[in-house]
């Protein structure tokens, strides 16, 4: 139950690095300081940093359990 509660915690996470993500490129965008071509680079690239965070932070939580293989 705890390693399902650390889960949650992870999802939260990765939900307000997203969402921070995408208020910053709005600003940006917004602004007109963002090209298109730009634009389409980076939002396939954050969500690859988001991916990546979930896995490395899940992976950690996981082996601080002690149930690691």
């Amino acid at each position: 139950i705890k390693l399902a509660k650390k889960s949650v915690s992870i999802v939260h996470l990765s939900f307000a690095l997203s969402f921070l993500y995408n208020i910053i490129g709005l600003s940006v965008a917004v602004q007109g300081l963002l090209s298109p071509i730009f634009a389409a680079i980076l939002m396939p690239l954050s969500s690859i940093s988001v991916v990546i965070f979930t896995s490395i932070s899940t992976r950690w939580i996981f082996n601080k359990s002690k149930l690691a293989p």
